[in-house]
């Protein structure tokens, strides 16, 4: 489980390699909603130390870079 920066964004990786973001909702008592991202075979998870919505992902052989999640 990762946590982002500011709190907003939450990421799991699940014992099958499922990697799926959840956020915050601010405004009605911190209620989460799931992100339609979601990754298969994802062994390893970084979030950005200065932009809250930016992140890296070991996904097999590669490092895959995302920028924003809507």
């Amino acid at each position: 489980m990762y946590i982002n920066i500011n709190g907003s964004r939450i990421a799991i990786i699940d014992t099958a390699g499922i990697l799926s973001l959840y956020e915050f909702d601010q405004s009605s008592n911190n209620d989460t909603t799931k992100l339609s991202f979601e990754k298969k075979d994802v062994w390893d998870f970084k979030w950005s130390l200065d932009d809250p919505i930016s992140f890296v992902y070991m996904e097999k052989s590669r490092m895959n870079i995302v920028k924003d999640v809507v």
